[in-house]
């Protein structure tokens, strides 16, 4: 099955980008009629705010590319999107519930338009590779709303295939090493399988060595 053309032949290059004076608080904007994504001056040297702002705008952006096709393309978006926040967001359904009520839904429209439950999943996939806390791309002060929900950086499945790969090597060299790398937030998934597979390499080197030296002896033995 092809991809629509909406799809397979995306660019970037279809679309406008400017940097205006905006209202106060207004940080960006992106206009689906002129395909256009504006940002506020005022935030050029703020670079973690410019990078949240663009991050929410072109958010808006794909949405508008993804209303263009038959309304199932959003719901796999949707569903995919959930499948991998619900084992790294605890209590995901809670915050989606309350984002779906019907007086959640009013305030966000009447301050800046549509903020569906996909925006909202979709936000929470970039805070997570980019660290923030939860809230953060979504903007509308919804970070001090979600603060006290946390995040996963490694699903809790992929957790214990990685403890259960490196268990067995003798804590004091890599296995502290590994073991505390996975509850440090500073790690990322790349990284933590990274480390585990070097750590592997380095365990079957070491039983390698240990068979050459068991057999080294034997053969000596043998020759005594």
């Amino acid at each position: 099955m092809s991809l629509p053309p909406q799809l397979k032949y995306f660019s970037y290059s279809f679309f406008h980008y400017k940097v205006e004076n905006l209202a106060e608080n207004t940080g960006g904007y992106y206009s689906p009629s002129k395909q256009t994504l504006c940002i506020s001056r005022k935030y050029l040297d703020n670079e973690r705010t410019l990078d949240r702002i663009i991050l929410h705008e072109m958010i808006h952006l794909h949405e508008d590319v993804l209303n263009e096709l038959p309304f199932y393309y959003h719901d796999m978006m949707y569903w995919a999107l959930y499948s991998d926040l619900e084992k790294r967001i605890p209590k995901l359904d809670e915050i989606i519930t309350n984002h779906a009520h019907l007086l959640t839904g009013t305030d966000l429209y009447n301050k800046g338009g549509l903020h569906d439950i996909l925006f909202l999943l979709k936000s929470f996939d970039l805070d997570i590779r980019k660290r923030y806390p939860l809230g953060t791309v979504f903007s509308y002060g919804r970070q001090n709303e979600f603060q006290h929900y946390t995040y996963l950086l490694v699903a809790k499945e992929t957790q214990s295939k990685i403890v259960e790969m490196v268990k067995d090597i003798q804590i004091g060299d890599v296995a502290y090493i590994v073991h505390k790398g996975l509850r440090t937030i500073g790690h990322t998934t790349s990284d933590i399988v990274d480390k585990a597979l070097r750590y592997d390499t380095i365990r079957r080197h070491r039983r390698n060595m240990n068979r050459k030296q068991t057999k080294a002896s034997q053969d000596s033995e043998v020759k005594q």
